[in-house]
């Protein structure tokens, strides 16, 4: 449905003046100015002005039906085969200009498969779902702007064999160079959030019955953004902890010098949380 601006020679049907009010050519008007009018019979109220009317003779039940908007059709995307194309694409140099810049491995990034856009000149870190499927590909480019290709979803850097049974705790960190590091310290059972508050369900549904750890950004919406995935994996993870490094985040603390066993003593020193109150207890400072 097409709306088109009254005018001086086509006025508001409604209030008759010119301008402000809409119409369409199949006898529907929004007047911006009158909520009731002899005649015609009002269909919605809009939030941001005006009302919608139909002829007070017309069926508007059947109008809501025909006019029914139709959702946009599906894009599918080959994730797969995009990711496979943008990690060949990715030479060795470009790996290791990114891994200097960062201050992690050369090996950390080819685990996370991080690939180049040679259109976008842009590195790539691919996505997934708690299947291990890739959803959506995340993007930075040179200046270090982050951004999504088109159509992507939202998941998780880093994947895991679901299969294998380890008593260690799966690490939730914040981003894909933050798990580089956490695997540079030999944590290999790392993934990263697209966001501080980014895929809770995938998560969810991975973590289910393990010991989990989020490393948290040291800033208050890292914090808080751990903080509501804690409240959200109550009761489903077997053991639950949030760490919040030293520093801003665990890349930086790992380039300051943190080992492994800083790591570990941090994750062994800070409390379970049991509950909503030992969660909101945890700060940024």
């Amino acid at each position: 449905m097409s709306w088109v601006r009254v005018n001086k020679n086509k006025p508001c049907p409604i209030c008759g003046k010119p301008d402000w009010c809409s119409v369409t050519v199949d006898g529907a008007c929004r007047c911006m100015r009158v909520q009731e009018a002899p005649g015609w019979k009002a269909i919605k109220q809009h939030v941001d002005g005006g009302v919608t009317f139909r002829p007070a003779n017309e069926d508007t039940t059947e109008y809501k039906e025909r006019y029914r908007p139709k959702p946009p059709p599906v894009r599918l995307y080959d994730w797969r085969n995009i990711q496979e194309e943008l990690y060949q694409a990715s030479e060795a140099s470009t790996r290791k200009q990114l891994a200097e810049e960062l201050g992690v491995s050369v090996i950390a990034l080819t685990a996370l498969g991080v690939g180049w856009h040679e259109k976008k000149e842009a590195h790539t870190f691919p996505m997934y779902n708690e299947q291990g499927v890739v959803v959506g590909i995340r993007m930075r480019s040179r200046s270090g702007k982050k951004y999504a290709l088109p159509g992507s979803k939202d998941g998780l850097f880093g994947i895991f064999d679901m299969s294998y049974k380890s008593t260690d705790p799966i690490l939730v960190a914040e981003g894909p160079t933050d798990v580089a590091a956490l695997l540079d310290l030999g944590f290999h059972f790392s993934v990263g959030r697209p966001s501080c508050r980014g895929a809770v369900g995938i998560l969810k549904k991975l973590l289910k019955c393990r010991d989990v750890v989020i490393i948290s950004d040291a800033d208050g919406p890292g914090v808080d953004g751990a903080k509501s995935l804690a409240h959200s994996l109550i009761g489903i993870v077997n053991r639950l902890k949030i760490v919040v490094p030293p520093e801003n985040d665990m890349r930086e603390w790992r380039n300051k010098g943190a080992t492994r066993d800083d790591v570990q003593l941090l994750i062994s020193n800070t409390q379970e949380c049991k509950d909503a109150g030992q969660i909101q207890s945890i700060t940024s400072e």
